[in-house]
């Protein structure tokens, strides 16, 4: 079944949920996720940040959140983004940081 989905370039679809759990096999030039748990507390918000920024290093990802009537979902899509910005911010800072160092000496 991968062979298929790579000779299409097309993503097996990475799902978690209560009842399943989807093996993380790369089979198109891109990723999906989808998220469907009822709660992520902040450590497994904090993870899946990091997976879909190792991800996203060499390839485009699509990740989507369980989506209901309840706004969690689109909270839990907020927080990880917020992560992920965060985490740019302080590589830029650290960065800032050192070249004022470098210039400084």
């Amino acid at each position: 079944m991968y062979e298929i989905l790579k000779g299409k370039n097309a993503a097996l679809c990475w799902a978690e949920s209560e009842k399943i759990v989807v093996p993380k096999v790369a089979t198109a030039e891109f990723s999906y996720y989808r998220f469907r748990e009822p709660e992520y507390s902040t450590p497994d918000l904090q993870k899946v940040a990091e997976e879909l920024k190792t991800q996203s290093k060499d390839r485009e990802v699509f990740a989507f959140f369980k989506h209901e009537e309840r706004p969690e979902s689109a909270l839990n899509a907020v927080t990880v983004a917020r992560f992920e910005r965060d985490r740019r911010e302080a590589v830029r800072d650290a960065r800032e940081e050192g070249e004022e160092e470098e210039h400084g000496k």
